[in-house]
């Protein structure tokens, strides 16, 4: 009999299965949508990179267009109602930035 709790006791609710996996540590739940710990790894990458290359206006430069990378992110998000990648748009006009200091 107790073999057979422990066997009900793994197998998922319709709750936990709505949820999908638990990442913990790995995923940031903002509001209504999740970001990966990966993406904010690559945002502080390049506004460090910023301050090494230029100064604190190649920062804040790059902090601004970070930001307005991730806010049409998720614009597109709201618009398209998909799973979009919060990396290739924040990037792209940060490197822009990062090459031209």
């Amino acid at each position: 009999m107790g073999g057979e709790n422990i066997r009900a006791n793994k197998q998922p609710s319709s709750e936990q299965a709505k949820k999908g996996i638990s990442l913990g540590i790995f995923i940031a739940n903002v509001g209504g949508f999740s970001i990966g710990s990966g993406d904010l790894v690559f945002y502080s990458l390049f506004a460090s990179a910023a301050f090494l290359l230029g100064n604190i206006s190649g920062l804040i430069s790059m902090l601004l267009v970070l930001n307005a990378g991730i806010l049409l992110n998720l614009i597109l998000l709201a618009r398209y109602k998909k799973p979009l990648p919060g990396l290739p748009i924040p990037l792209a006009l940060g490197l822009i930035v990062l090459l031209a200091l």
